[in-house]
């Protein structure tokens, strides 16, 4: 995963796809400072990333002859607890759902504090994902038995 900045950006509706979650992906040619050329997922047809945004590019590998990628944005590279920045929420605003987002934040807050080998991003989603899941199962449990 490397940092490059995004010199162009096409918009590519021919190779959206459906996720399986029901939302639409729309697809991103983007070209980078260093010439490398690569298309990435976004939830809507305005990502955040934008000609001239610095972005972490993580190769996906080739599919159907096109290079696959995914960008996140600089800051969440080093974001830990140790590392004196705060985790980006604002994707949580969105909802309607308060306490979802509440308990989103708190997964994704223990996460990164959760001792791992080799931590990354994927490693910190996915222990978020489990915690998300031991909290609706145990709250779950306790209304099955507790009305």
């Amino acid at each position: 995963m490397t940092t490059k900045k995004i010199t162009a950006m096409s918009y590519r509706p021919e190779n959206n796809w459906q996720h399986s979650s029901g939302a639409m992906m729309h697809v991103f040619e983007l070209t980078f400072d260093d010439g490398s050329i690569g298309q990435a997922n976004a939830k809507n047809e305005s990502p955040w990333y934008q000609i001239g945004s610095d972005v972490v590019v993580q190769n996906n590998g080739v599919h159907d002859g096109v290079m696959k990628i995914s960008v996140r944005k600089p800051e969440f590279e080093n974001a830990g607890p140790k590392s004196g920045m705060a985790p980006n929420t604002n994707f949580m605003t969105k909802t309607n759902d308060r306490d979802s987002s509440m308990i989103a934040s708190w997964a994704i807050d223990h996460a990164m504090m959760w001792p791992q080998p080799n931590k990354d991003i994927a490693s910190i989603r996915d222990t978020a994902k489990q915690l998300m899941d031991l909290q609706h199962e145990l709250k779950v449990h306790h209304k099955s038995k507790f009305p």
